[in-house]
């Protein structure tokens, strides 16, 4: 139940933090910026960091799904194994 709790609180900071630094990107757009290149460099930072936050939780939530469902990860065998270790020599 705690890691529970611990997990809602980290979504909704995400959630929140998504916001916030979706309208601070929208501030970049601005034309008095045009020649703050520090402040322009640290929203590109901060939108980095968004892109980030989502694409990790996008993979966590494949990863969920795949070990929820069972599915076993195996290496696929290359073209040149299959070719080589099959015992089928039909022309």
């Amino acid at each position: 139940m705690k890691n529970l709790i611990y997990e809602l609180q980290v979504y909704f900071w995400v959630i929140g933090s998504n916001l916030v630094l979706r309208g601070s990107w929208t501030y970049k757009l601005s034309a008095h910026l045009r020649h703050n290149y520090l402040t322009v460099f640290g929203i590109t930072l901060l939108e980095m960091f968004r892109r980030f936050q989502w694409v990790f939780f996008r993979v966590e939530n494949e990863w969920n799904k795949i070990t929820r469902s069972g599915v076993q990860l195996t290496e696929i065998p290359r073209e040149e194994e299959k070719l080589l270790g099959s015992n089928i020599h039909d022309v």
